[in-house]
């Protein structure tokens, strides 16, 4: 049952986001990170994205039920109930947020509440999440001229 809802989470989603935050926040810190900082920050990042992920699984249950790929998915064949995938990917985001320090909620909330007019700007800023997030955490005395 473990396996089943952590493939629920799409870890190959997850990793691959992480390693873009990784260079993102080395790069912001000048490859020298503060370690308990850039710990947080990609276990924060790693539970957010992956309680999305839970969440995309929700709304496509209906759509994985009709591609021979994904009809086998666990939302699908009612391994997980859609109630339990909705408290499993609630419960990673709210255990997420708490380890991003208050300034990485501010930029995730102006990246992503904002309404752009034309959708290929908002699909542009969320390409850009996994970049600008770790910039945002690292202190600002040492990423001049990142940005």
């Amino acid at each position: 049952m473990v396996k089943t809802y952590y493939e629920l989470t799409k870890p190959g989603l997850v990793w691959g986001n992480l390693i873009t935050t990784l260079a993102g926040f080395l790069f912001a810190s000048r490859f020298s990170p503060a370690p308990a900082l850039l710990l947080a920050t990609l276990a924060g990042t790693a539970l957010v994205i992956a309680s999305a992920c839970v969440f995309n699984n929700i709304f496509d249950r209906e759509a994985d039920a009709k591609m021979p790929r994904t009809k086998k998915r666990a939302l699908v064949s009612g391994a997980i109930s859609v109630r339990g995938a909705a408290i499993f990917g609630t419960a990673l985001a709210l255990f997420g947020f708490l380890f991003w320090p208050k300034h990485a909620l501010v930029l995730a909330s102006i990246l992503l509440l904002d309404r752009p007019t034309f959708p290929s700007l908002k699909n542009k800023k969320a390409g850009a999440l996994p970049t600008l997030r770790p910039v945002s955490l690292v202190p600002s005395g040492t990423r001049a001229g990142v940005l």
